[in-house]
């Protein structure tokens, strides 16, 4: 029998209400990871099938309503009015914070597309005391409701069952239409009957009363294209907002959001069912964490221990990864070393080529490896919401908010998978800072370097001061970054989740697909580095190129020219300036060449400038190549600079 094909189906939702749990459970492994054109913001394609029927399933970002104030917004909407006519929204709402929820599937009723709600998360709500009245809510709602648990996989044929229900006409939906109260039902009538007259809908693909409500909550991005197109309808729109604002001494968009807020509410307290319950070690849980009083002592503690996890556990792998390429690939390479007589290829291809995939291998990836797991433990069980909403405050003195914590945390295993991981920030101007802000934190790579260069031949206390002198650095840039860059600043809206269990299988496929992304920008880069340095090794030109950079090498920072050498490409393996440095210099004694103070410099400098190659890429690819110059020009310049300063202080000091 030929499979029938479905509609596309949309998951759209609320963040951290196990949209992305659903979506794994339904398609599995097999998924493609998108970028909305002109954004950097995800959306997750998939497939799967169910007895005769194939469907293709689409994740949308988490939004908490179809505004266009973030990128998310923009993507989530764009994507849904791009495919309504074409696909079924199954609406993803947790059951245990019901009330919240629901201000997005109003929305998205006001859509008109058809629409199936997952009433997710039941397990939590009932733990809370709470049991929701189903039938109630899909006769209140007029479309159909389906309870699951998607991380135990309950309901989820039931969900599929629906959506094939309602595409083959068996299950009509009714949605019903609700209203606003009647001072600003007038208004919107008003401006729904001038949309009318100039057949509005055509352009947007939005009916006239959605239009209307849009323009009147003030939506940015709709208002800037109806100013240029349409200024008669723009300028009467303004009008009744501003007549909105006048009657109820708030704005409109203030308005409109607590009249749904009010309906929101109202359709909660019909459904609910309260029971009395014992409060869970969940619940205890969440009170110590939440609390800033406890709650901060407790998320040091958590971060420096999954920080030392991710250098021992990271190091423990890279261990076994050498261990694995000594055994295994290193014989292959020296039996065709042997085999080629040509010198060019030697240099250029076997020894570039593979020093630069064993790097990657050996090094990076145990770092990147181990923090994914990390990340994806922390975001299955609740506590990186957790984590963002303590650090907050902090993140705000440099432009930030809390959830930025979760890319700087990544900077600190490496640089291009935590510029990646920007994304998940609202505005342009939280991206660059926190992209500026990440090339200067110390990853695993230039921390081997300070270990290796510092710790090794000058002790435990510089190496301290460094990290301590680099951490101010990078405060002091965000702070004045901050006050630099134009833009919005935006605060912190974010659903704490309640605590979970971490599911194992969840957790392998986002490593997976993030570890995934992380190989197809990286690596290539890495080799393509590798090869180039070959290459100027076999027509020896490292000695003519250090020569020239001499003036800033010898003259600015007081160190021996050939360091040139290492400085400049170590831009290609930062992770490799510690040997790139004895080979140089010929000796693996550094202190028969090199003065302390000018182990020193070098290791801050290395810290500080641009981390890799890699990072110019990826830079280039999340915001654009303005950025992909500026950023990494900076950090060279602001390391040159803090060198210079230090050579010439501690000479002061010491000589």
């Amino acid at each position: 029998m030929e499979s029938k094909s479905l509609p596309m189906i949309l998951l759209v939702g609320n963040p951290n209400i196990g949209k992305s749990v659903l979506f794994n459970s339904i398609t599995g492994m097999g998924v493609t990871v998108s970028n909305y054109p002109g954004t950097t913001v995800d959306f997750t394609e998939g497939y799967s099938k169910l007895k005769d029927f194939e469907f293709k399933i689409l994740d949308l970002p988490g939004v908490y309503s179809l505004g266009t104030n973030s990128i998310e917004q923009i993507v989530a909407r764009s994507k849904i009015l791009e495919l309504k006519d074409k696909s079924i929204i199954i609406n993803v709402v947790d059951a245990s914070n019901l009330e919240r929820n629901l201000i997005l599937t109003l929305e998205l009723l006001e859509l008109e597309a058809p629409m199936i709600i997952c009433l997710n998360m039941i397990d939590e709500a009932e733990k809370k005391g709470v049991k929701i009245n189903y039938s109630k809510l899909q006769q209140l709602l007029g479309i159909p409701v389906v309870p699951t648990i998607a991380v135990r996989g309950y309901g989820l044929e039931e969900l599929i069952k629906t959506v094939i229900s309602v595409f083959e006409g068996k299950t009509v939906l009714k949605p019903v239409k609700f209203k606003f109260g009647k001072d600003i039902e007038r208004i919107i009538e008003a401006l729904e009957k001038l949309l009318e007259k100039n057949d509005f809908k055509i352009n947007f693909n939005l009916s006239e009363r959605e239009l209307a409500i849009r323009l009147l909550e003030k939506d940015p991005l709709l208002l800037e294209q109806v100013k240029l197109s349409f200024p008669l309808i723009y300028e009467e729109a303004v009008k009744l907002a501003n007549l909105i604002e006048v009657e109820h001494g708030e704005t409109s968009t203030v308005r409109i959001m607590k009249e749904r807020n009010a309906l929101a509410s109202h359709i909660s307290s019909m459904v609910k069912e309260f029971r009395s319950h014992v409060q869970s070690f969940k619940s205890r849980l969440d009170l110590i964490t939440a609390r800033p009083l406890t709650g901060i002592p407790i998320m040091i503690i958590v971060l420096i221990g999954l920080f030392s996890f991710l250098i021992f556990g990271g190091g423990l792998l890279e261990e076994l990864f050498s261990l694995g390429w000594d055994i295994t690939i290193r014989p292959l390479i020296i039996a065709v070393s042997n085999l080629i007589s040509n010198n060019m290829v030697d240099i250029i291809f076997i020894e570039g080529l593979s020093f630069g995939v064993e790097a990657t291998l050996s090094i990076v990836l145990p770092y990147v490896f181990t923090f994914y797991i990390l990340l994806g433990i922390l975001e299955d069980t609740g506590y990186l919401t957790r984590i963002a909403f303590l650090t907050d405050s902090v993140m705000h003195k440099i432009g930030l908010h809390g959830k930025s914590v979760i890319p700087l945390m990544m900077g600190l295993g490496c640089s291009v998978p935590a510029i990646m991981s920007t994304r998940i920030l609202t505005t342009k101007r939280e991206r660059v800072i926190a992209s500026f802000i990440i090339t200067l934190i110390p990853c695993s790579a230039r921390i081997s370097v300070i270990l290796a260069v510092v710790g090794s031949f000058v002790g435990i206390i510089p190496v301290i001061l460094l990290f301590a002198f680099t951490i101010g650095i990078v405060f002091v840039s965000g702070y004045l970054l901050n006050r630099i860059l134009k833009g919005e600043k935006t605060g912190l809206v974010m659903e704490i989740p309640p605590y979970r269990s971490p599911q194992i299988k969840n957790i392998l496929k986002k490593t997976w697909l993030r570890m995934k992304d992380f190989l197809t920008i990286a690596l290539p880069i890495i080799i393509i580095g590798s090869i180039l340095l070959g290459t100027l090794k076999y027509l020896n030109l490292l000695t003519p190129i250090s020569t020239i950079f001499a003036p800033i090498t010898t003259g600015l920072l007081g160190l021996p020219a050939v360091t040139g050498v290492v400085l400049i490409f170590g831009v290609l393996r930062k992770e490799l300036a510690a040997i790139m440095l004895i080979e140089v210099l010929g000796t693996t004694n550094l202190l028969t060449v090199l003065t302390p103070i000018n182990l020193v410099v070098f290791a801050l400098v290395i810290s500080l400038y641009i981390p890799c190659i890699a990072t110019f890429a990826v830079i280039g690819r999340e915001l654009g190549t303005k950025y992909a110059i500026i950023i990494p020009a900076f950090t060279i310049i602001t390391a040159l600079i803090i060198g210079g300063v230090a050579n010439t202080v501690l000479m002061l000091v010491f000589y």
